[in-house]
């Protein structure tokens, strides 16, 4: 958690400059919802936040919640992976770590994997005028759950043709 602490601290001071720079006004909501970003150990929805802060004595309304990750992405804060047609998933952007996901197309589902080699060879790439710091990695395609779905329905469907 220290390092959650850690990351969300320098986001602070990062959103504080942010505001400040661009003349914003510093609320007691957009710092709320800074912090909720940074205690999710995974990928998270809309809604997913909204059902986060209903538990606190800060319930912001859908709109909030989605004005306000407008300027945590253009702020750089938070990343936003548009997987499926449903919902956009969010992550906190602390620049430290390289990222990868794997993104069930069908029903959204995203699980963090390593993969070791990847990185490595991802650090050692160099390219002309740009060092790269950290690098996110979605990887679409159909989760277990949901091809066992497809497949009990392509079944049925084959039947009821021979039928």
């Amino acid at each position: 958690m220290e390092n959650s602490s850690g990351n969300y601290l320098k986001a602070k001071t990062i959103l504080e400059k942010y505001l400040q720079d661009n003349r914003m006004k510093k609320t007691h909501e957009r710092f709320a919802l800074l912090e909720a970003i940074y205690s999710f150990k995974k990928p998270f929805d809309i809604h997913e936040m909204q059902q986060m802060m209903e538990g606190s004595t800060f319930r912001p309304s859908l709109s909030t919640i989605y004005n306000t990750f407008i300027l945590f992405e253009k702020a750089h804060l938070i990343v936003r992976s548009k997987t499926n047609g449903r919902y956009s998933k969010f992550f906190a952007n602390n620049n430290t770590s390289a990222k990868q996901f794997l993104i069930c197309t069908e029903c959204g589902q995203v699980r963090s994997v390593s993969l070791a080699r990847l990185s490595n060879s991802i650090r050692h790439i160099s390219w002309p005028r740009f060092t790269a710091k950290t690098y996110t990695l979605y990887i679409g395609g159909i989760c277990f759950n949901c091809q066992k779905k497809k497949d009990r329905q392509t079944k049925k469907e084959k039947e009821s043709k021979t039928i």
